[in-house]
């Protein structure tokens, strides 16, 4: 089975999900959140009924556009209203009081994609209904007559495109689920294989239907439909619908020759010499009709040489693997185990020295070669290489490699930023060793923190947890992965000046520019066939048995290669991200194709001797960008889950206290887990917010991440750091849950993330 077929896994959904929801307030009263972090999600045409109860009570109601098109807005009812409707940056657009019937307010915009929130104030019962005008309440017409035609794109087209994402059509099911929205399809010639599919939120069933409006074939199972049929020239319709509303977006797309007359694209007319149907422009052998991609620029078509599917490559002399980064896989292991062993802590009341030599081990490595690494795997099958750190590559700890003690330009632009408790002019491992300090005093001051909860006050039972919910053990682990693995894959690695490495290192089967590749291929952390995982597997979730928890025996030798056959750290988050997106992201496989591709581009020029080409080059540094930027948009994914998971973990609160002692935990862990991987961002030279790809999008964005964070989490009673709250607990609890939610949208936008599947994650 490939891994296609394994993971089933397309490009970019649409919009429209529920958003974050929290408890009621304690009378039971507030039927709707008072601001956009807990705003009910109103369906466009479908009225919702409210309660106002005065003293300056607001309800908000968020909707979702996916295109351009007027909007009416209003209430019915005999209480006075007043709405005022805003766009998702909190700017008012309109206001209005009487223009309704009676007291109500009535509202007419004119309005693009995007999310919008509408606040209703007054005092008694209401019903608001939001309408889009006209014709355009429907994206798409429901008869063959109205159909929206739907492009025919070939399987180059596709492959061209990166996300692919971009090539799908949007549509909604709206305003009723019984809503149907029709395509029109047009076949050129016969022979043509087709798939059609969907992805997004409104789990779509498709039925295709000839020209006489005769069913070919449905799929209306769970999920988003996917038909795949071979059809010959005519006109056929595609029907959408699904059981409730909600968004989709679908794609039509053909492989194989449809005939030897073919144009490239059907219909369009363009020239296809060579009559493989490919247009000669998309084309990288337009003469040649068994050949169509060079995806290595190396001058031999793919099917020729096609590209490795996992990354085992020989070396020049085809005496064994080129591949190693045995040192890198060891620098994984180390910053596993120091978390470990910061989970472990007990209180040792004036052990400081002992607690503290415990922890710098890892960071100074003195003794690293002859200790024993103890790494184990979930199912108990023995590990190599081993025992030691040593017998996996000597001489290796984190500190050294932590950015900026490694070279000072790794310092990006010069400047260290996030944690606001250090001077100014720290470098990243002044803050490894804050946490070091901390860790120290935690664990050593014999003082356990109290935490106030609903069933009265609960000590705390971890000593890497403080009283003011800073979760250590996350911090530092996370941190670690962004200012070690991070850093030195992107800014050291990924940026090297590969024409200045292409000989063979002295002793070794590969060349100076292959090995840096591999280096940092190694600090990703992915096994070397990471796409015959599904993402369950690659995340530890579950899935065949051998493969579900994150590792798999490949070579079928009864031990499990950490260097090969375990995924590692970034490498496992993309896959997490990946299986919360409901198949929108496929961020694990974007990353391992364009390393693998890279890899053999290297190779290539390793073999030849010749040298990179211009066009190689080229090649080379697009799917380096490619690799980092997937890499950091599965970092920065992981922030948002974990935004979520800490407002989330705020809804809980209640009236100054923690629900529990596991409420209090959980934020304390979330909140770490968000901050310290947030901290990473800042590593990379292929960064949105270094690279002026997004406009808008500048370091200080990042820094506006971060400071919206802060150094701690608000607790329960409104502190936060130990600084208590100037307008009282619940002020200062809605103010950092909306600091967090407006630092997730800096993030969707300097990430292109969908708006659907960063609520989700």
């Amino acid at each position: 089975m490939t891994s296609s077929q394994h993971r089933r896994r397309t490009a970019c959904a649409a919009a429209l999900a529920a958003v974050l929801t929290f408890p009621a307030i304690a009378d039971g009263h507030d039927d709707h959140g008072d601001g956009p972090t807990t705003s009910t999600v109103i369906a466009l045409g479908a009225p919702v009924a409210g309660t106002l109860g005065g003293d300056g009570d607001v309800d908000v109601f968020r909707f979702d556009l996916l295109g351009q098109t007027q909007v009416d807005i209003r209430t019915t009812g005999q209480t006075d209203t007043t709405g005022e409707l805003t766009d998702s940056a909190g700017m008012s657009l309109a206001t209005d009081e009487n223009s309704g019937s009676g007291d109500n307010f009535s509202i007419s915009q004119d309005l693009g994609l995007g999310i919008y929130y509408v606040h209703v104030s007054g005092t008694g019962d209401y019903a608001i209904d939001i309408r889009t005008v006209g014709e355009r309440d429907d994206l798409h017409g429901d008869t063959l007559a109205s159909a929206t035609l739907l492009r025919l794109l070939s399987d180059a087209e596709v492959a061209a495109v990166s996300p692919s994402a971009l090539l799908y059509t949007a549509g909604r099911i709206f305003p009723t689920g019984d809503d149907v929205d029709v395509f029109r399809l047009d076949v050129p010639h016969d022979g043509t294989d087709l798939t059609l599919r969907a992805v997004g939120t409104a789990n779509a069933n498709g039925s295709l239907v000839d020209s006489a409006d005769m069913e070919l074939m449905a799929d209306a199972g769970d999920g988003n439909f996917r038909m795949s049929a071979t059809l010959d020239t005519g006109i056929y319709y595609l029907k959408v619908s699904a059981a409730d509303r909600g968004a989709y977006r679908v794609l039509a797309q053909y492989s194989g020759t449809p005939g030897p007359d073919a144009g490239g694209t059907p219909g369009s007319g363009d020239d296809d010499r060579d009559g493989d149907g490919v247009p000669n422009h998309l084309d990288a052998f337009p003469d040649d009709p068994t050949e169509t991609t060079d995806a290595d620029a190396n001058g031999i078509g793919d099917n020729a040489q096609p590209i490795a599917l996992t990354y085992n490559y020989m070396g020049a002399a085809d005496d064994g693997s080129s591949v190693s980064y045995s040192g890198q896989t060891a620098r994984q292991m180390l910053i596993s185990a120091m978390k470990a062993e910061i989970g472990g802590l007990e209180e040792a009341i004036g052990m400081e020295d002992t607690v503290r030599a415990t922890l710098n081990f890892y960071i100074t490595g003195d003794g690293v070669d002859d200790t024993p690494h103890g790494f184990t795997v979930a199912g108990g099958e023995p590990v190599i290489p081993g025992p030691t750190y040593g017998d996996v590559s000597t001489g290796k700890n984190l500190g050294s490699k932590t950015a900026g003690q490694d070279k000072p330009e790794h310092v990006l632009g010069g400047e260290f930023f996030g944690w606001d408790a250090l001077d100014e002019g720290s470098m990243p491992i002044d803050l490894v060793n804050h946490y070091i300090d901390r860790l120290v005093v935690e664990a050593t001051d014999g003082n356990t923190p109290l935490i106030s909860t609903v069933d009265g006050q609960v000590a705390v039972d971890g000593v890497y947890i403080d009283e003011h919910g800073r979760d250590y053990q996350q911090l530092v682990q996370k941190f670690l992965g962004g200012a070690v693995a991070f850093s030195q894959g992107t800014a050291d690695y990924l940026s090297t000046k590969w024409g200045d490495y292409l000989t063979t290192v002295e002793g070794k089967d590969y060349t100076g520019a292959e090995h840096k590749f591999d280096e940092a291929f190694g600090y990703y952390g992915a096994t070397r066939d990471i796409n015959e995982y599904t993402d369950d597997e690659a995340a530890a979730k579950g899935g065949r048995e051998g493969w579900g928890m994150g590792y798999h025996d490949t070579n079928e030798d009864g031990s499990i290669d950490l260097r090969a056959e375990f995924v590692f750290g970034h490498a496992q988050n993309c896959a997490k991200r990946d299986r919360g997106s409901n198949g929108a992201t496929d961020y694990s496989k974007e990353a391992a194709d364009a390393f693998l591709l890279g890899r053999q581009i290297l190779g290539n020029a390793a073999a030849s001797g010749n040298g990179l080409s211009d066009d190689q080059l080229v090649a080379l540094h697009d799917q380096i960008a490619i690799a980092a930027k997937t890499w950091e948009k599965c970092i920065a994914a992981t922030v948002v889950h974990y935004i979520n998971d800490t407002v989330g973990d705020m809804g809980k609160y209640e009236a100054g206290n923690f629900a529990d002692l596991d409420n209090f935990k959980n934020v304390a862990k979330h909140w770490g887990e968000m901050k310290g991987f947030a901290l990473g961002l800042q590593f990379s030279p292929f960064s949105p917010f270094r690279d002026g790809s997004v406009d808008g999008i500048t370091v200080d964005s990042l820094k506006t991440v971060l400071s919206l964070m802060g150094d701690a989490p608000v607790l329960a009673d409104g502190s936060q750091g130990g600084v208590m709250p100037a307008d009282g607990a619940q002020a200062a609890i809605d103010a950092h849950i909306e600091g967090l939610m407006d630092a997730r949208d800096i993030l969707q936008t300097a990430y292109g993330f969908d708006p659907a599947v960063v609520e989700g994650w």
